[in-house]
């Protein structure tokens, strides 16, 4: 067999690739995991979770590297999707805080209890009535 098709190396512990793939794909990372990585924190405004989302989208990447090195700029393939993973994190933390914060209300908050408004409130029709019948008891006399 051929060296290069031979001599296949595990990259990342997700798939294949000949070694002088992995060298393109590290000269790819290099060039433009700081790049991807600034941009995605503008976004995320927290480093740690941009670096996350990065590595995730490069370990995507390097799957798919026979692929996106055919590309015009593989980068922007890249970036789409760690911009992508980076939504759907925002997504789901703000569905969480939104649900924590639902679930933290508890039932004995200060203020009227909903039974109690409920009972206290009058329709207008029988604030009326009674502000009719308050008056024609009270007669001239």
């Amino acid at each position: 067999m051929d060296a290069a098709v031979a001599t296949e190396t595990p990259v990342m512990g997700t798939s294949r690739a000949a070694p002088d793939d992995r060298a393109e794909f590290d000269a790819f990372y290099a060039g433009n995991v700081g790049r991807i990585t600034a941009q995605i924190r503008a976004y995320v405004g927290d480093h740690a979770e941009a670096e996350d989302v990065v590595a995730e989208a490069f370990t995507r990447a390097v799957v798919r590297w026979k692929t996106l090195s055919t590309y015009d700029n593989p980068a922007v393939w890249v970036r789409r999707v760690a911009w992508n993973l980076a939504t759907s994190r925002l997504r789901r933390g703000a569905f969480a805080r939104r649900f924590s914060c639902a679930a933290s209300a508890s039932p004995t908050s200060k203020g009227p209890s909903p039974t109690a408004s409920i009972s206290n409130a009058r329709s207008p029709r029988s604030t009326i009535g009674i502000a009719r019948r308050s008056s024609s008891t009270t007669s001239p006399g």
